[in-house]
């Protein structure tokens, strides 16, 4: 048994750790363990409440937890011994809601999120007009951090182009912003878009006829994303809906590029014929409404400043209702405002109801009802909500507490790319209310703080594994710079340092320098 890491300095550690987990994780099976983890801070549960200092790993499962001691007394001479010094270990976390495809595509897009108005946005897309063929696709634009924060038109993107398509996602929701060109060739100027923004239905008909998709091309949007996923401490995720086309590109896939597991959402227009390693039919997913403060989210009381009486799609709910029910599989809805929350639980297939940052008013929220939230919004969200939703209607805004206290709360997610995927900072924002500056130093609407335990166990649960690490449970976990239990200092600058699937390395935290050579 080897202990190598024992008076090397940290950076050198860092780099012997990845070495020796790569190296035992893919040893020939022995009679004992292939990997020991010994001196670290190892949270079997969630909710903090059990901590050992080592475990066992054999293969794709782990296999022993408990001291040392007990731990090292299992180890073979072909076992690695990996000294954590310290460091903190979890289970691997799930992410409920990631765009593999928008997330992946993004080096390939005009970046428009330092633009500050719309002039700017002009200013991009006139650069990328002499350089590229084709729709011009950019992502990133966000017209409340502009001075005038009204929505853009198709008008303003004509003054560039009336002969390119132009198709620019919004940084957050799934919105888009077109030209005439774009609407015209996506047979949208007849369907109530003439302003040029775009969602739901529409988008996905303005995505089919606008974006051609390669599959090489989109086979590599899906590996960056899946290893922006590890980077980020996850271990597993669900998808956003996916159209027959995206399907194709993920069954194209060869299994070595599926590094964390995948639970894939299909459309009703869609079917996942070839489930690959990590890759798996989680069942059928639909976006329901958009943003509130697009007015995109229908209300049961109205905007401080205007009125929303945007319904839901009631017929694609039902489409995919049956869809769901025939098939036996249970659908998850993005929903955000009061009439799509309410129309997505009367589906009997309904599992869970992501992006629910808004508990309706009207009805009671069913006892059985499961909502994943989207913490990263709320940085944003604070900003606003008081001033358009009122003071008596905000604090029934992102209540994670009163949410897990009525046991709703199943499932955290990013929304990526809006948000970026990091747990340690979801958690943050959980627990603190806080955005990244520290404001509002008592947090905002503080009652509805939710303790790092219970939001680690909505992060852990809604994936596929237990979120209890024990022998026999696969060896999804991650080590962590820091440990999430001890403070928010902490939680903010929480990294991961070695990611775990299936007892396979996935990620290794680069080093900034490399070791010192200490023969200098």
């Amino acid at each position: 048994m080897a202990s190598l890491l024992a008076g090397a300095p940290m950076q050198t550690r860092l780099t012997l750790l990845l070495l020796i987990a790569t190296s035992a994780c893919g040893a020939p099976e022995s009679a004992g363990p292939e990997l020991i983890m010994t001196g670290g801070r190892i949270y079997v549960t969630p909710a903090g409440d059990q901590v050992v200092s080592a475990l066992a790993i054999q293969g794709d499962m782990i296999t022993a937890l408990g001291d040392d001691a007990t731990v090292r007394a299992l180890a073979t001479d072909d076992t690695q011994e990996m000294p954590l010094n310290g460091a903190a270990v979890l289970a691997g976390m799930h992410d409920a809601w990631v765009d593999l495809f928008a997330l992946g595509a993004l080096e390939d897009r005009v970046d428009l999120r330092l633009t500050a108005s719309p002039r700017d946005v002009q200013a991009k897309v006139r650069a990328a007009l002499r350089n590229r063929a084709g729709t011009i696709v950019g992502w990133g634009w966000d017209e409340r951090r502009w001075p005038d924060p009204t929505l853009p038109t198709a008008s303003a993107l004509d003054e560039v182009t009336t002969e390119q398509a132009v198709v620019l996602y919004r940084r957050s929701g799934r919105v888009a912003w077109l030209n005439s060109a774009a609407l015209e060739r996506a047979g949208l100027e007849a369907a109530g878009t003439s302003n040029g923004m775009v969602s739901g239905a529409h988008l996905e008909a303005a995505e089919d006829a606008l974006l051609d998709l390669g599959s090489m091309e989109a086979q590599e949007w899906v590996r960056r994303s899946l290893r922006a996923a590890a980077a980020g401490g996850v271990t597993s995720l669900g998808t956003t809906p996916l159209d027959p086309r995206q399907i194709s590109v993920l069954e194209g896939l060869a299994e070595a590029d599926i590094t964390v597991r995948v639970g894939v959402r299909i459309r009703a227009d869609a079917q996942l014929s070839k489930e690959l390693g990590l890759l798996r039919l989680d069942g059928l997913g639909l976006e329901l409404d958009g943003p509130i403060s697009l007015g995109l989210s229908g209300l049961n009381e109205p905007l401080i400043d205007a009125v929303t009486t945007h319904p839901p799609d009631a017929a694609a709910l039902a489409v995919a209702c049956a869809a769901a029910t025939q098939a036996g599989l249970p659908l998850d809805v993005q929903a955000r405002g009061d009439a799509a929350i309410e129309l997505a639980l009367t589906c009997a297939a309904t599992r869970l109801v992501i992006g629910a940052d808004l508990l309706p008013t009207s009805v009671d929220v069913p006892r059985d009802a499961r909502f994943a939230v989207v913490p990263g919004r709320l940085a944003n969200d604070m900003y606003w909500l008081d001033t358009v939703l009122g003071s008596a209607r905000a604090p029934r805004t992102h209540a994670y507490r009163e949410m897990a206290r009525h046991g709703w709360l199943a499932g955290v997610a990013s929304d990526a790319p809006a948000a970026e995927i990091r747990p340690m900072e979801a958690l943050r924002i959980m627990f603190t209310r806080r955005d990244r500056e520290g404001f509002p130093l008592d947090g905002w609407q503080a009652q509805e703080r939710l303790a790092v335990g219970d939001s680690l166990s909505a992060m852990m649960a809604a994936g596929p594994l237990s979120p209890t690490l024990e022998p026999g449970r696969a060896a999804d976990l991650v080590v962590w710079s820091e440990d999430p239990f001890v403070g928010e200092a902490e939680l903010r600058g929480a990294q991961a340092m070695l990611v775990l699937v299936n007892g396979r390395v996935v990620y290794s935290r680069p080093l900034a320098t490399p070791p010192m050579d200490r023969r200098q």
